[in-house]
């Protein structure tokens, strides 16, 4: 049975932290989203999936660096930072508009 992160992607500029999980501590990261997948990801093959729930504005500020969207939060968004992670897994991003995160959003994550 496949593995799934789901993360909430969100607006502010993060600031750079590092995190803890079972004695093991992340590099320092800007994006909570990097600090799991080192932690808790270190084990997943092809068929696990990374979900990444967002709003066109958290895609503008911080999934977008500053190449893609001059407004952007950092140079390098989350999206471009976990492209160049070295883990195996898929990659899926859902952008909700205002309100839509109510509907039944079970359907995506079937896939």
């Amino acid at each position: 049975m496949s593995k799934k992160l789901l993360s909430f992607l969100g607006t502010r500029k993060y600031i750079e932290s590092c995190y803890s999980y079972n004695g093991n501590v992340s590099k320092p990261n800007h994006f909570i989203q990097m600090a799991l997948i080192e932690l808790i990801c270190n084990n997943w093959d092809d068929g696990d999936q990374i979900i990444i729930f967002l709003t066109e504005r958290a895609k503008n500020m911080n999934w977008l660096g500053k190449n893609a969207n001059p407004g952007a939060n950092f140079e390098i968004g989350l999206r471009e930072r976990l492209e160049h992670f070295k883990k195996k897994y898929h990659l899926k991003w859902l952008i909700f508009l205002r309100g839509e995160l109510k509907m039944n959003y079970g359907k995506f994550l079937k896939k």
